[in-house]
C-alpha cells in the first residue's frame, strides 16, 4: 500500500493541513477497525455500500475528505442494514473526522436522493434479464453438445417416438 498510498497523496484532491490529516487518520482508523470486526474486505464493503474500493482506501488512509452522505452509507452497509445501528457508526465516524468532514453539495445530494431508485431499476433489470441469459447460454450449451456429438439430440427425439436408430461408423476410413 506504500507506493500507492504515495502516489494518492502526490496528486490530491483537495489540500488537507496537518490537522485535518490527523483527524483524518483517526477516522480512517476506526473505519478500517469497523471493517474487520464485520469481517468486510474493501470489495465486499464496496459492494454493499455503493462507494468504490479505491475511494473507501482513500478514506482508511487519510487521503480524501467524506462526506457525511459517504460515511451513512458506509456505515448502513457495516450495520448490515440496521439504521440504527448505522446512525451511530455515521456519528462515530464525523465526530472522529470533526470538521474535516466535506460539505454536501447539490451533486452528491441528487446522487443520494436518486440511489434508491437507481438501485430498484438495476433490480428490475436483472430480473428480466437473468431468465433470457440462462435461457440462451442453455440453448448454447446445447448447440456445442450436439455439434460435438456428446449429446446427440435427434437420437433423442428418435428415441421417443420409438424409430429405430442407424449410427454411422464414427471413425470412418481411419481404419
Amino acid at each position: 500500500m506504500g507506493k500507492w498510498l504515495e502516489n494518492q497523496r502526490a496528486r490530491p484532491l483537495c489540500v488537507l493541513d496537518a490537522d485535518e490529516v490527523a483527524r483524518l487518520e483517526v477516522m480512517g482508523a476506526i473505519l478500517r477497525k469497523l471493517r474487520a470486526d464485520a469481517g468486510m474486505s474493501r470489495p465486499a464493503l464496496a459492494r454493499a455500500s455503493g462507494i468504490s474500493a479505491s475511494h473507501i482506501a482513500c478514506l482508511e488512509h487519510a487521503v480524501r475528505r467524506p462526506r457525511a452522505t459517504t460515511l451513512h452509507a458506509l456505515a448502513l452497509a457495516l450495520s448490515g442494514g440496521n439504521e440504527a445501528v448505522a446512525d451511530a457508526i455515521t456519528a462515530e465516524l464525523v465526530d472522529a473526522a470533526g470538521a474535516s468532514v466535506a460539505p454536501s453539495n447539490r451533486f452528491s445530494d441528487r446522487r443520494e436522493r436518486n440511489r434508491p431508485r437507481r438501485q430498484a431499476k438495476a433490480e428490475r433489470l436483472a430480473a428480466l434479464v437473468l431468465p433470457v441469459a440462462e435461457a440462451v447460454a442453455e440453448e448454447l450449451v446445447r448447440e456445442m453438445l450436439v455439434g460435438h456429438r456428446l449429446v446427440p439430440l435427434p437420437e433423442r427425439d428418435r428415441r421417443r417416438q420409438g424409430e429405430p436408430i442407424v449410427r454411422e461408423p464414427r471413425w470412418k476410413g481411419r481404419r
